[in-house]
């Protein structure tokens, strides 16, 4: 836990040069064959923030209580509240994707390939994580710093409580 306590006890680094290294040998190993691998992807944004169980579900025949008709609008349309998320922030975070780890995990998932946490450009609803401006901070919008590091313990800790397994890949080339 020295690398975790040393990145959290300063600010976002300036350079990636800056930021500790993470001992040899602490890695876990990757899996000796990925075809044996059930893959769960998911973009944090639509995925959960954690606050579900006190909001009720939308249901077909109780829609226009979820989503009233638009001010003006005469009446409610399927497509128009379907698109109406399609561009923007859902509110997901890293704090959610770890309160569905069991979920997960009673699916049949092994691994769980995470869409980047990194900051995003401000300017662009770039919901699905891709549109990264820092590779040094976690997007607010997601989570912290903070969270990152306890909720990426959090996954490694399930990860120890086979056969099931679940490992966390923030980014890819």
């Amino acid at each position: 836990m020295a690398v975790r306590d040393e990145l959290l006890a300063h600010t976002r680094p300036d350079r990636v040069r800056t930021v500790p290294r993470v001992p040899s040998g602490s890695a876990h190993p990757s899996s000796s064959d990925w075809r044996d691998e059930v893959l769960y992807f998911l973009l944090q944004d639509r995925f959960s923030d954690g606050g579900e169980a006190g909001r009720p579900l939308l249901g077909r025949n109780d829609r226009n209580a979820a989503r009233p008709a638009p001010t003006g609008a005469t009446t409610w349309r399927w497509d128009r509240w379907a698109a109406s998320g399609s561009d923007r922030w859902q509110g997901g975070t890293i704090r959610g994707i770890t309160s569905k780890l069991d979920y997960i995990k009673q699916l049949g998932a092994t691994t769980i390939w995470v869409g980047p946490v990194f900051k995003q450009r401000g300017h662009l609803n770039s919901y699905h994580g891709y549109g990264i401006q820092d590779f040094l901070n976690v997007d607010p919008r997601f989570g912290t710093r903070q969270d990152l590091v306890d909720d990426g313990t959090a996954f490694i800790e399930v990860r120890a409580h086979g056969p099931s397994e679940c490992l966390v890949l923030l980014n890819h080339p």
